[in-house]
């Protein structure tokens, strides 16, 4: 493991084919990081399990305690991936947190080595052809990179080099969206809390950022589970049913479960209930 404190990529690949390859995933790893900094001036770690995991270790317990605060997936794709519980593990629990968060840009996928059931499915991309396997059939249709023309080239080469800029600036995309829906106020239409009745169809603006840090303020760990609770049962009474809790969001550490709840609201609509929960529970805050 990497001895960064907060990584937000996520190397996911066999030990076996890193092996084999003579450590030269560790070292596309390391590139990788390099051009980031290089484009953005930024140091930004991208996390690789080289320690494995202790006989009998849980699986959920192994891949949340590394990926809930990870925002980028990067499989490495060879047959072996898709033979490897943990590495099949670690795509689906991704490719589901993806949906749960309204996303489809998390996942930064990289085709290393042949796989003839991942290549018939791109010959089928526009239709579900004859696959069996749920998770080739759908990374098939969102391939970043096709590393195989380069896997014998040296990380000097010219085409190399290009080929690590596009996969950076595709990282750096995505988080420069992500940080973006945290500082932008954004017009949303507050419900009405117990005790208030605000004008039929006011509008306010709220800038995310200042709701995040009012909320690591004013919300412990126990809190933030009663709020999800509040705003679950008020929605049930609009009629909707959307499941609000901590598990599905994700985050591992108190502000980025509130940032990830933030964004979970917000893609579906439901931020201003988040809203009149927060003012409801904690008046005068916001």
């Amino acid at each position: 493991m990497s001895a960064a404190s907060n990584p937000v990529a996520f190397m996911s690949y066999t030990r076996f084919d890193n092996e084999f390859v003579g450590e030269a995933l560790t070292r596309f790893r390391e590139e990788l990081s390099k051009t980031i900094r290089f484009l953005s001036g930024k140091e930004i770690e991208i996390f690789q399990d080289v320690e494995g995991v202790r006989l009998g270790q849980n699986i959920q317990q192994r891949i949340k305690g590394s990926l809930n605060e990870i925002i980028v997936l990067i499989p490495i794709l060879t047959p072996n991936y898709f033979t490897s519980p943990w590495c099949r593990e670690e795509l689906a629990l991704f490719l589901n947190r993806e949906r749960q968060l309204g996303r489809n840009d998390l996942i930064i996928s990289l085709y290393y080595q042949t796989v003839p059931a991942l290549d018939e499915a791109m010959k089928h991309h526009s239709v579900r052809g004859p696959i069996s396997d749920p998770l080739i059939q759908e990374i098939a249709q969102r391939l970043v990179c096709d590393w195989r023309p380069f896997q014998e080239k040296d990380f000097s080469d010219a085409q190399v080099r290009a080929e690590l800029k596009r996969i950076a600036q595709a990282i750096l995309t995505v988080l420069h969206n992500i940080q973006s829906l945290t500082q932008l106020s954004v017009p949303i239409s507050v419900q009405p809390t117990p005790g208030s009745q605000p004008a039929p169809g006011k509008n306010v603006h709220v800038d995310q950022r200042q709701l995040r840090d009012v909320m690591i303020k004013h919300f412990g760990q126990e809190d933030l589970a009663l709020l999800c609770g509040d705003i679950q049962q008020e929605l049930k009474k609009a009629g909707i049913e959307q499941p609000v809790d901590l598990e599905i969001v994700g985050g591992n550490s108190k502000p980025m479960q509130i940032l990830n709840l933030i964004q979970y609201l917000d893609r579906r609509g439901y931020l201003s209930y988040l809203i009149a929960a927060v003012r409801n529970a904690r008046p005068g805050s916001i």
